[in-house]
């Protein structure tokens, strides 16, 4: 994605930078990348950049054979790209993993008074609601006051869409559980929040003797039908048998928006770029339209771009960061080959 303020001569174009590597497992944060391969040199440059920043944002995708170091192969093609054909200064962020690492590095640049850069390139993971970086803690709390214990963590992995992790559980019902989540729960909270969830559903399975009454009484094979074939009947099986335990926990999961965060993020791209400066999303997706119908916003793609934030909802992410930096925006795909990795 390309973003330029609505005062420079030149209508704004944007840019997916998609590179094609291993097939992505489609969800809320991420769609396949695919498409064909063309050339770096036939796209149509507006104006001639002097200075350059890429950001390669290292991410390996969840449950796959990924090197999280993938997005420094196009930001090299990029650097040789800029240098070779502009004789560009090109000034690359190295070691970006979460969202504190690249503000730490945006303030060294301003510090240092090197921004205004005429293309600031983002290269990794997109979602609907913008780039995707590792989950970074925002808050990790473990409270018991009585026999009431509350387990809560929030995490980031888009710049202004937290995700939280509540977890209520009686720390007299079952002790071993108990013990479990107070000498464990710093570690609960490092996991991803699906994972964690299943580890936990898991334990109360190991740990919470079941209702043999109620187990005779409604759990029967004929009971469950006969029309059932195997799988099937083993699925409910364990589905009444979990209703026959006593619930050890209550677990609940949800995303808030945190309207300073996002803002705090258009901010550092705003002061990167000059004021008729480009900034580029290149990612899986970062301007993907978003579905018309979905059961509920709450758990859909786009959590964030169809709020009202900025003057929402929006189509695409790009165009909510285009209003929140009072720029425009407009789509343009570009796919190429990958090159041997340069940066270590």
């Amino acid at each position: 994605m390309r973003v330029m303020k609505t005062k420079a001569p030149l209508l704004l174009l944007f840019l997916l930078l998609t590179y094609a590597f291993n097939s992505l497992a489609e969800d809320n944060d991420r769609l396949l990348c695919s498409g064909h391969f063309t050339n770096l040199n036939q796209w149509p440059v507006v104006q001639s950049p002097k200075r350059v920043l890429l950001v390669p944002l290292l991410k390996k995708q969840e449950d796959s054979n990924e090197d999280e170091r993938w997005p420094e192969n196009p930001a090299a093609l990029l650097d040789d790209f800029y240098r070779q054909r502009f004789h560009a200064e090109v000034v690359s962020l190295r070691n970006i993993r979460s969202w504190d690492d690249y503000y730490r590095g945006v303030n060294q640049l301003l510090l240092k008074q090197e921004a205004a850069f005429d293309r600031v390139i983002l290269i990794g993971h997109g979602g609907f609601d913008g780039p995707v970086l590792k989950r970074a803690e925002i808050l990790q709390d473990l409270t018991i006051k009585g026999s009431a214990g509350v387990l809560s963590y929030a995490s980031e992995t888009q710049p202004g869409k937290q995700q939280i992790f509540s977890l209520t559980y009686d720390v007299s019902t079952n002790k071993s559980f108990s013990d479990y989540i107070t000498n464990n729960w710093r570690e609960l909270t490092q996991m991803d929040p699906n994972v964690a969830s299943r580890e936990l559903h898991e334990m109360k399975d190991r740990l919470q003797p079941i209702d043999t009454a109620c187990v005779d009484r409604y759990c029967k094979a004929f009971r469950l039908g006969s029309e059932l074939d195997e799988a099937e009947r083993s699925n409910k099986m364990h589905i009444c048998q979990d209703i026959c335990r006593t619930p050890l926990f209550m677990l609940q999961t949800r995303e808030e928006i945190r309207p300073e965060r996002f803002f705090h993020f258009a901010d550092t791209l705003t002061a990167l770029a000059k004021s008729d400066g480009l900034v580029f999303f290149g990612a899986c997706n970062p301007g993907t339209s978003s579905p018309d119908r979905v059961s509920s916003w709450d758990n859909a793609p786009g959590f964030l771009i169809q709020s009202k934030l900025v003057g929402g909802p929006f189509n695409t992410y790009v165009h909510m960061f285009a209003s929140a930096s009072k720029r425009v925006a407009k789509n343009h795909s570009l796919y190429f080959k990958p090159k041997p990795l340069r940066y270590s």
